[in-house]
């Protein structure tokens, strides 16, 4: 168990929770930053096949199956931090710099973007 040395006026505290919780939110923006990596990858990946591959070819539809894995990954690694990030956002009222509410804002509109298309799936 990794215990955390706070000082406060004039004794000395352990706790956990603060470390645990601090990793746990750093973990989740750099999930967030590598799920919107591997989310240009696949938006890149899917537009090459489409652009420069025809459609009689029997690789085409490999080539899609292969931009696939980029984007589930993607999904994998966002939406849950990204929810969890902005339910601790709203809940605990943290100061965050710029770059945090830049890669939540990132977050928020992949995730939108997945929660639309899957929806799109359910009804088609």
């Amino acid at each position: 168990m990794v215990c955390l040395l706070i000082k406060t006026n004039k004794k000395t505290s352990l706790s956990t929770g603060s470390l645990y919780e601090k990793g746990f939110l750093i973990m989740a923006l750099f999930y967030i930053s590598l799920g919107a990596v591997f989310f240009l990858i696949a938006i890149a990946w899917f537009g090459f096949v489409a652009l420069y591959s025809q459609v009689e070819n029997p690789g085409f539809g490999f080539g899609f199956i292969m931009g696939v894995l980029p984007a589930l990954l993607s999904m994998l690694l966002i939406v849950p931090s990204t929810l969890y990030r902005t339910v601790f956002v709203f809940t605990q009222k943290p100061k965050q710099t710029m770059k945090a509410k830049v890669t939540l804002a990132i977050g928020l509109l992949i995730t939108l973007l997945y929660s639309g298309a899957i929806i799109k799936l359910a009804f088609i």
